[in-house]
């Protein structure tokens, strides 16, 4: 009996910090406001509102304004004074070892082998008008970029886009992206080539979102982890 409860001790312990560091983000306009969402679409959790550094708004012409950030216990949200092409947001989710035990924060090393470690970003972009400038990388961490207008695509389409790290082709370390744009299918997710165009399918759902995943090798067990979404709807 003690080592059945051993044993479901671990299990929860894994599945927590393996959905701690899994999570995905992403911004979902609600009530006039746009929300940083973490969690998997249509199972939000609460997360440190402190990590998140910044929220970018990008007016027709290209423009960045920065954005007020509304901190709370569940979340973070802001308003936009004004109509706007897009909204990025960027959060340092800093330091996690993926152990023996599951995904740690650092400073819980004690009785742990690590397998891997490193620094862990979420960035997120919403496309609420579509403008050509957004046919360019933004400089994000990690991002989609459309090569058409994804807001006028219907279900079944394909949208193609690249991947960007720090504004350039994402090319120095392992890239899945999801295949398909409707919420319960976008953390399936599928390797690519970063240096390569990227599809996905379409959903049915007139809201859409992206996932990306990207590792980086800095050096022995170290990486540099980032996550990044893109939403949009269609018309």
């Amino acid at each position: 009996m003690k080592f059945k409860r051993m044993i479901l001790a671990i299990l929860i312990v894994t599945s927590i910090g393996s959905l701690a560091f899994g999570h995905d983000m992403w911004l979902e306009k609600e009530d006039g406001k746009y929300s940083i969402k973490m969690g998997h679409p249509g199972n939000c959790d609460t997360y440190e509102s402190s990590r998140l550094e910044k929220v970018t708004a990008y007016t027709l012409a290209g423009k960045k304004v920065q954005l007020d950030i509304q901190r709370g216990k569940a979340g973070c949200s802001v308003k936009p004074d004004k109509n706007y092409a897009a909204i990025t947001a960027y959060l340092d989710n800093q330091y996690w070892m993926n152990t023996t035990s599951g995904w740690k924060n650092h400073g819980r090393r004690k009785g742990l082998t690590v397998l891997k470690s490193g620094r862990s970003f979420k960035h997120s972009k919403y496309i609420i008008t579509w403008s050509k400038f957004l046919s360019r990388p933004l400089g994000n961490g990690l991002e989609a970029v459309p090569m058409t207008d994804p807001t006028s695509l219907g279900e079944g389409d394909t949208l193609k886009f690249r991947v960007y790290h720090n504004g350039k082709p994402a090319t120095k370390g392992v890239l899945r992206v999801s295949k398909n744009t409707s919420a319960e299918d976008t953390h399936d997710l599928v390797e690519v080539d970063g240096g390569d165009t990227c599809q996905v399918i379409i959903g049915e759902d007139n809201r859409h979102m992206i996932v990306l995943k990207y590792e980086v090798p800095v050096g022995g067990k170290e990486v540099v982890w980032h996550a990044a979404s893109l939403t949009f709807e269609t018309k």
